[in-house]
């Protein structure tokens, strides 16, 4: 039923939106593919959307490992399901939230910046990839250390 219901959705804002697509595809095409400048819009709202939702992933991610950190079993589970959808090597799960290179060393980072990377001065210029959002943030730290030491 919720599939149904999210297809549903999803056609009405196609419709609303000049998209074509059905379930399964990833990507929608302008109503006129021909037009130049409604292909880059589109392609620009797009990757800023792929980028914010990427961000807001790591966000509801850092809270769920905040609110497990107490609880050595629920995070394991936490850990687990993420070694299950190929976001962790199960070595890093094992290794719990300790390691400082880690795949989740750096979406917390990036979690922790979300303000700045979301920025509406920064976010277009930015593409979806979690290596490259958690160096925006280590040189938004950089930035902010080295503020008024020139």
């Amino acid at each position: 039923m919720y599939l149904e219901q999210e297809e549903s959705r999803r056609q009405a804002v196609a419709e609303a939106s000049h998209e074509i697509f059905t379930v399964g595809q990833t990507e929608s095409v302008p109503a006129d593919p021909s037009n130049p400048e409604l292909v880059a819009e589109r392609f620009l709202k797009h990757r800023a959307a792929s980028v914010q939702e990427e961000v807001t992933g790591d966000v509801i991610l850092h809270q769920g490992l905040a609110a497990c950190a107490n609880d050595r079993e629920q995070l394991q589970k936490l850990l687990n399901a993420l070694v299950g959808a190929k976001v962790l090597s199960q070595a890093e799960a094992d290794a719990g939230l300790g390691g400082r290179k880690s795949t989740m060393s750096m979406l917390r980072k990036i979690a922790e910046r979300a303000d700045v990377i979301l920025h509406p001065k920064i976010l277009p210029f930015l593409q979806p990839g979690y290596s490259v959002l958690y160096q925006v943030a280590l040189l938004y730290e950089d930035l902010e250390a080295n503020n008024g030491n020139d």
